[in-house]
């Protein structure tokens, strides 16, 4: 090839990436502020009100979150003015910091195809559109673990200790600890993966080996005040409840069905959990082949990182308590850097070609299927509410949904938890006193659990509206 092709291939390269990265910054930002926040950023919005000391000291929040993601929110709404596109537009910067560190960290490594390939993964996946114009740590934690694994890399493979290097790392690492907890567990991974990967030099585990005990150092006075939390707390929301712990997990048809963007929806579950089993084995058995002839340091750590925590996570009963996705969050990027490695290896140029059309096709076809914001809308609920109403209530099930609405209604209408307040919120349980009408808020398929609201349904006259994944029973005329 001439210098001149040589030089014009270059070019459209070039331009290819920054397609890429302004098509992705574009998606992420269309639409950004125009559907509601769900509970989730409500909470996160409530809690970025509280003051740095409040915050700092974990007075505003229960300590199942940890601070530092709620301070930085604090700092940047203070910059930018309060509102959906505001809050969320934070979370597209990590995103997007995210993907220029991918790109940084293999340009000089894989294919120029491939790289492509990679950064349109990246940029099409569902779980990681959604939760990048999501008011919440998930998009730090992406940009974080990718940042954090390169960072990582270099500052281990270099045979000279760099003081600078290790400080910037060790800031990194602990922004990651103190932003969410979905992060130590990242960290907790890549040390064993390093651990692994190094075990033949004997420096280089000494200086993985002293750089996390700095790490653990600096995240010692949260660990303590957790400990201290779940034996002695101050108040008495200060105890974490392990939520998540018990949800139902989503299954091997869950993950194919992120994975994927949706395509296996339509099929048999017992279908879709075979192909995923299949798929994974499979991978599996290229990536260990691939890995015995691998070389570099990034991307033999990346698939063994990917292989352990991801087969970890389905296979054992990890699952049960990183039900959801979203706290797996990281795995992505690596699964990506995997598939990257692989096709660099096997797959001739021309077809990587074809990967890249029908990756970019499928992105486009399956973008239906999350372009329209996340779970709740409370906005349009709460428009939907009248002001004031004489001899009418809202009440909640569970209460806690409250604490979304109230976010947003500006009327007056009195608020009751329906049948019991388990989560201790600040309203009053309803005792079923004479009312003209109900506006009863559940969630959504949840009613048949709901006894009395059957009971009522049949003595009332009905309306039910949705609101995403929450609904509105409109009970009026009920005869008690």
């Amino acid at each position: 090839m001439s210098s001149r092709e040589l030089k014009s291939r270059k070019k459209w390269y070039v331009v290819l990436v920054f397609l890429v990265f302004s098509f992705s910054l574009a998606t992420k930002l269309k639409g950004l502020g125009e559907f509601s926040f769900d509970y989730d950023e409500i909470y996160s919005i409530r809690m970025a009100e509280g003051s740095y000391g409040d915050l700092l000291t974990a007075q505003r929040y229960d300590p199942g979150n940890p601070p530092l993601y709620f301070i930085m929110l604090k700092g940047w709404l203070s910059l930018l003015g309060e509102g959906e596109f505001q809050a969320r537009l934070l979370s597209v910067v990590f995103y997007m910091i995210g993907m220029v560190a991918i790109y940084s960290g293999v340009k000089k490594d894989l294919k120029p195809e491939t790289i492509l390939i990679v950064l349109v993964l990246y940029a099409t996946s569902i779980l990681i559109f959604a939760h990048a114009r999501y008011a919440r740590a998930y998009s730090l934690i992406l940009c974080l673990s990718v940042v954090v694994f390169f960072k990582m890399v270099d500052f281990l493979k270099k045979k000279d200790f760099n003081l600078r290097s290790a400080g910037w790392l060790l800031l990194l690492c602990l922004v990651g600890v103190y932003a969410h907890y979905s992060f130590v567990v990242f960290y907790v991974f890549l040390f064993l993966v390093f651990l692994w990967e190094l075990r033949r030099s004997k420096h280089r585990l000494e200086r993985l080996l002293v750089f996390t005990c700095f790490v653990v150092g600096g995240y010692l006075p949260w660990i303590i005040f957790f400990i201290k939390a779940q034996v002695s707390p101050i108040m008495w929301w200060h105890k974490y409840k392990f939520g998540q712990v018990g949800k139902q997990w989503i299954g091997f048809e869950g993950w194919l069905k992120v994975l994927s963007n949706q395509v296996f929806e339509s099929w048999r579950v017992e279908f879709q959990r075979l192909l995923v089993i299949w798929i994974i084995l499979i991978f599996a058995v290229v990536l260990i082949y691939i890995y015995k002839r691998e070389k570099r340091l990034w991307a033999r750590s990346a698939i063994v990182f990917y292989l352990v925590y991801f087969n970890v996570l389905l296979f054992t009963p990890v699952h049960l308590v990183f039900s959801d996705p979203r706290y797996s969050i990281f795995i992505f990027p690596f699964l990506f850097l995997c598939l990257g490695v692989l096709l660099d290896k096997v797959v001739p140029s021309i077809f990587k070609n074809l990967v890249l059309v029908v990756l970019i096709v499928c992105g486009v076809v399956t973008s239906k299927n999350y372009q329209n914001g996340l779970w709740e809308n409370w906005k349009n609920m709460a428009l939907d509410l009248p002001i004031y109403e004489e001899d009418s209530v809202i009440l909640f099930h569970p209460c806690y949904l409250a604490f979304s609405l109230d976010y947003y209604y500006k009327g007056v209408l009195p608020m009751y938890c329906f049948i019991e307040n388990t989560e201790g919120m600040y309203l009053n349980t309803w005792v079923k006193e004479p009312k003209e009408k109900l506006y009863v808020v559940i969630k959504k398929d949840e009613e048949w659990r709901i006894d009395l609201l059957m009971e009522l349904k049949e003595e009332c006259g009905v309306e039910e509206k949705l609101f995403g994944n929450i609904k509105m029973v409109y009970l009026k005329g009920c005869v008690y």
